[in-house]
């Protein structure tokens, strides 16, 4: 790896993709997969960078990722590493990142070919045609940086007030994207855990941390499925009234469903109908 790439934005994206995900030691386990994916092409003569017939669960696997189907390939194309042909993995810039002997492979290849091509559209005895120049390139727009994303991140997370900066909208969102889940009770199970995880609460993108925790959350049922007698989750209590406001909270919903719009209080029996009433 280039002494360069270590100070690059690129992969200070990466290590911190991997380590939302729980990665440890995230750091090395960046630069370990980039040398493993640049080191793997080489070996298999892919001079071009494509990586033909690898899907992303192959390409894991040759990379020795253990973590969560996609999960990998999917930072190494949001922090643009990888990019995609169709359904072909492309490595980003791979010339500039492919070992020497590679580049000059690819030379020698590129030099046969244009003899080949001299040798087959020339006369006899007339002298060499000159080849054409190969067209420029379109470079793809700069994509936005995982630092300027996180500019616009108002979310923030403090141990004495829990979740600051979530936004009524924020909340809609995510209770349309995670049906099976009790936004509240997932922020408050949040809450916990990095009070008991102080060392994973250094986070510089917390909305991609809620955002991860809850889809991790729906894939595994959910808060309908840690319910069901012995549930693997279980299930605890939002702070009372912490998140009650916002729509979403199981406050919010019960009153909703009256027919007044208020909730009755608990452990208060439900009204009798009037008599006479249907």
């Amino acid at each position: 790896m280039k002494q360069e790439a270590f100070d690059h934005p690129k992969l200070a994206g990466l290590v911190d993709a991997l380590e939302d995900i729980g990665v440890p030691n995230p750091s090395l386990v960046a630069v370990g997969v980039l040398e493993t994916l640049w080191n793997l092409a080489a070996r298999n003569r892919m001079d071009d960078g494509r990586l033909k017939g690898w899907s992303p669960r192959f390409t894991e696997r040759k990379l020795g990722w253990e973590g969560e189907n996609g999960a990998l390939v999917d930072a190494l194309l949001c922090h643009g590493w990888l990019d995609r042909d169709g359904d072909t993995l492309v490595i980003h810039d791979w010339k500039d990142h492919a070992p020497r002997y590679v580049q000059l492979r690819r030379e020698r290849t590129a030099r046969a070919q244009r003899a080949h091509n001299g040798a087959q559209c020339a006369p006899s005895g007339a002298p060499p045609q000159p080849l054409p120049q190969p067209q420029p390139q379109p470079q793809p727009l700069p994509k936005s940086s995982a630092r300027s994303r996180a500019s616009r991140d108002t979310c923030r997370w403090l141990p004495e007030s829990g979740f600051e900066g979530i936004t009524d909208t924020d909340r809609a969102g995510w209770v349309k994207a995670y049906p099976a889940l009790d936004i509240s009770v997932q922020l408050a199970r949040m809450h916990e855990w990095l009070i008991s995880n102080p060392s994973k609460a250094q986070k510089k993108y917390w909305r991609r941390f809620i955002t991860n925790w809850l889809a991790r959350a729906q894939e595994q049922g959910g808060d309908r499925a840690s319910n069901k007698a012995g549930g693997r989750l279980g299930r605890i209590d939002a702070p009372a009234g912490k998140y009650d406001h916002l729509p979403g909270s199981t406050a919010s919903k019960a009153a909703a469903s009256q027919p007044n719009g208020s909730a009755i209080p608990e452990g208060q029996p439900s009204p009798r109908p009037a008599a006479g009433s249907v």
